[in-house]
Parts: structure tokens; sequence; C-alpha cells
């Protein structure tokens, strides 16, 4: 739901941004060029400030006094990824989203179908009358017999020929028109339709075309008076004032009192010295709305799944009351009074974590804006060992791809009890991180394994796993990129029976002559292994 909506909301606010810096530096200075493609580029720019990322500066993330590591290298390298908490939802909130789409939906057609509608009459209007056009300079000129004021639409200038005109005024009327033809600013009106078809609902629009409008007349206007005297042509600006048109695609010769007052007082500015200051000012003022607009915002994750038997303390554990190396196993990390035995995946947590690695695979979509999802998946063990994840089919992608894996896994070994296989539930915590450069584990120490839930039945917390993915394929990164993942002791990786066995292997499979002979003597100088074959 929130994606169309923020990207509106953020659009519109850029728009207002953008405006507010129109009105302040600009809208009084004569550098009219410079105004008009500073409001075309302020429209386009808000349509796309919202897809854009541009982190203000790098940050590392922080570790909180009481977060909880996990060693995973000998060599001492330690990684950390925050532990998240769920607050639990107590009562439905209402979704709004459908009825907002509708609403947008109903005025974006209704805008199309009004665009339409007026793009039809202008079109049959000129179709109808274009035998009795002619030409003037190279200008189809459409007598309009008082139908229509006099404004000029693409390479037209529609001509309200049923007023007592003298040669000179007529003459004056059409380069004012013409110079509205030459700069194309029948275009810029098209694109600001276009754009209140999907911004319907933002008033701001109202203003830039108002603003737009002011810029095309302030332009034509000065391109007649290169050649004309200003009085001559403002006495026709006050006769002409009063007259109104009943299409909104042109530029018009006759327009409202407050813009005539405007133009005749910009008139008087053409003569004075330009000054560069004000649009010069409003360059980096744009530059800083436009990167705090698309600057990465703090990660939200809003999506959180958490599951309704599981409640805060038990989904995400307490804080621990001090920074501590996690060196020790965290499987069975507790157990009920009557010692329930933790479900398990086949060979462990170890073999978990790859299978997960091996099959996950998310989809850019999946996240929209957010860099960071969580989920707490709840996984049933029946006595089987048979997974069942709870997630409903029409889950959002996040939970349909966890989803998929879950019904990929093999049968797990299933809770016990006295001997007695039990039914479970097994909560897996993940958190999907498009930026995070490696995956990592975060212990779950204090979890409280092997409560029953509401309906009796044993539920077991994992530790948190934090996937970091892997920007191009959507796949989770390796742990640290090694081989051995154990969560708890932190082992090497060995060759099957030791290293006596691995000197055996070589010297039995090997048979370099004497330069296996000088590795092996070297090896032993370095205490590779002095208990090596007998």
């Amino acid at each position: 739901m929130n994606n169309l909506l923020q990207y509106l909301a953020e659009s519109s606010l850029a728009l207002l941004l953008f405006y507010a810096v129109y009105v302040l530096l600009l809208s009084r200075q004569t550098c009219f060029t410079f105004n008009r493609f500073y409001l075309l580029a302020a429209l386009a720019f808000s349509l796309v400030i919202p897809f854009l990322e541009l982190p203000a500066w790098p940050t590392e993330p922080t570790l909180p006094a009481n977060a909880m590591l996990v060693q995973v290298q000998p060599a001492g390298t330690v990684y950390q990824a925050p532990i998240m908490t769920i607050t639990p939802t107590e009562a439905k909130t209402l979704n709004l989203g459908p009825w907002l789409y509708g609403i947008y939906a109903i005025g974006v057609l209704a805008a199309i179908i009004f665009f339409c509608c007026q793009f039809l009459k202008l079109y049959t209007f000129i179709y109808s009358h274009a035998a009795e056009g002619y030409y003037w300079q190279r200008i189809k000129i459409i007598p309009t017999h008082g139908e229509m004021a006099t404004f000029s639409f693409l390479h037209y200038i529609l001509f309200d020929n049923s007023q007592p005109h003298t040669p000179t005024e007529k003459r004056l009327i059409l380069q004012h028109e013409q110079a509205h033809l030459a700069q194309k600013h029948t275009f810029d009106i098209l694109y600001l339709k276009i754009l209140t078809i999907i911004f319907w609902f933002n008033p701001l629009l109202y203003f830039y075309k108002k603003a737009l409008e002011s810029t095309h007349e302030y332009l034509a206007d000065a391109a007649v008076l290169k050649e004309e005297a200003i009085d001559t042509y403002a006495t026709l600006l006050v006769n002409q004032v009063f007259h109104r048109t009943s299409s909104s695609f042109g530029n018009f010769f006759h327009l409202h009192q407050s813009l005539l007052l405007k133009r005749l007082t910009m008139m008087k500015k053409f003569n004075s010295p330009f000054s560069l200051i004000r649009p010069l000012l409003a360059i980096p003022v744009i530059c800083i709305i436009a990167g705090a607009l698309a600057a990465n915002r703090p990660v939200s994750i809003p999506d959180l799944m958490p599951v309704s038997e599981i409640n805060e303390s038990s989904a995400f554990p307490n804080p621990a009351d001090k920074r501590n190396i996690f060196t020790q196993s965290a499987a069975n990390a507790g157990t009920s009074d009557d010692e329930i035995s933790e479900p398990s995946f086949p060979n462990g947590k170890e073999q978990l974590y790859r299978f997960l690695l091996q099959h996950l695979k998310f989809k850019p979509e999946a996240f929209g804006k957010d860099a960071v999802r969580g989920t707490v998946v709840s996984i049933k063990i029946d006595k089987e060992g048979n997974p069942e994840n709870t997630f409903a089919e029409n889950e959002d992608l996040i939970n349909q791809e966890i989803n998929r894996v879950i019904r990929l896994m093999p049968r797990w070994i299933p809770a016990y009890q006295d001997g007695k296989a039990l039914n479970s539930k097994y909560e897996l915590q993940l958190l999907i991180d498009r930026k995070a450069k490696h995956s990592v584990i975060t212990p779950n120490k204090l979890a409280k394994n092997g409560s029953l839930n509401a309906e009796g039945i044993p539920t077991f917390v994992s530790d948190i796993i934090h996937l970091g993915l892997n920007p191009v394929t959507g796949t989770p990164k390796n742990f640290l990129n090694q081989e051995a993942i154990v969560v708890g002791e932190i082992t090497e990786p060995t060759f099957p029976g030791g290293q006596a066995a691995m000197e055996r292997y070589f010297k039995e499979n090997l048979n370099l002559g004497k330069v296996v002979g000088n590795e092996l003597a070297k090896a032993k100088e370095f205490g590779f292994g002095s208990a090596g074959a007998q």
C-alpha cells in the first residue's frame, strides 16, 4: 500500500519546496527564460526525486551497549547485528489502502476524460474552421468569429476576428502569438496538463500553471517590445484584457486583470540591468532540497510478521546487561522444567543456515524502498518431523519466498519429552538486509525455549539470522565466507580423522618423489604433525 502513497507524498513535498524557491527568489526577476525552465525542471525533478537514493554521508551501524556479538572466525574478527524487538499488536487497524487507491484511480480517470474532451473540442473546432484559414508569415491563422478569444496552439493562431482591431493592433497581437509559437510554449502547457492528471489532487499545480502562464506572457511581451513602443503595446493590453476564452490548451493574448497589472509592471523592468544574483542563489538551494529529499531515510521495518502465539519476551530476547562475545553453544539455550528437547534440522543449526543460504532468493521488488525487512517465521514440526509453515498463500513476496524454501526442507528431528515425540513450533527469526556486507548470527541466549504456548505446544526460538543479500542475484551472502559455521563454539575445519589421517592420505595418494618428501620435511619443521603415518 505504502509505495504509491509515499511516492505521491514525496513528490508533492518537492513541488511545494521548489515553488517556494520560485516565489521567494525568482518570481519578481526579469530572467524569464531561466524562470520558465526552472518551473519545468522543478516539475520533472518532483517526479524523479522519490526514486533516488543518495546517502547524505557514509555511516556505520553502531553497536548498542547491550548488544550481543558472534565470533565467526578464529582470527578474532567480530561482526555484529542489531537485536530487534517486536511489539505485540492487540487490535487490528482499519486498512485504508484499497479505499485510497480507489479514490486516486477514480480521480485519474476523471482527469483523463476531462483532458480528452477538451482536446477533442479544440481539435474539432480547428478542423471545422480550417477552410477559412489563411497564412501570415508561414503561420496558419484560423478565424474564431467570436467563439474563442485569440490564442496560439501548436502551429496555429486562432484569431478572434469579431473584435474591431486596427491594422496596428492586429499586427501586435499576431506578433505576440507568433512569439508563443516560436518558443514552443504549447508543449509546456501540454506537459503541465499531463502532470495534472497524475497529481489531480494537488492544488500546487494550479499555482505552477499560473506561474508558467505569466512567464510565457512576459517572454512574448519582451519579444514584441524589441521592435515596438511600450505605450502603444500597453494600451492594446488594457483594451483587450476583459475578453475570456473557453479553452485551456493555448497561450492567450487576453488574460485576467491581475496578470495584466503584472505584465505592465514587468514591461518597465525590461530595460533595467539584469541581475544574476538571485538565479545563481537558487541553484544551490535547489541542490540542497533535491539532496535532502533523495537522501536515504532512516531504515524502518514496518512489516514485521509477528505470530499470534509469540509475546514480546519470547519473540526477541530482552537485551543483555553488558557486551560479551558469544563463545558457547546456543543450542537448547533454555528448556522447560519437563526437559523438552528442541526440534532440530538434520545435522544441526549449521546445516539449517547452509540450507537457507543455498535456497533463498529474493526479488528486488519484494522490498519496495525498504533496505531491511524483519520477519518471524513460525514452523510447525509434527511428531514425524515434517515442517509446515503457518504463512498464508497470499502473503507478501518476502514471506512467499520463505514459505517456498520451508516446503523444500527435509524432515526435522522432532521435539522429545520422556522419549516420546511431540508436536512443536520453531520460531525462525530472520533479518533480511540488502546493504549488509555479510550474513551473521546474533545469539538468542535469553529466549524461553520449550515454553508452552496457548495451545499447549512447546515453542522454541532461533537465534537472530541476519542475512546480507547480494544486490544482483538476491541470494544471501556467506557468513563471512567461512566454510565452518557453528553458532556457539567456533571450531576450525578439520580433515576426517585429524592431522595424522590427512598426512597418511597425502603419502598414499601423492606420487611426486623427492618433491613430496622435501615438502613434508619442511612441514614437520613447522610442527605440521610429527605423529604422521606409522
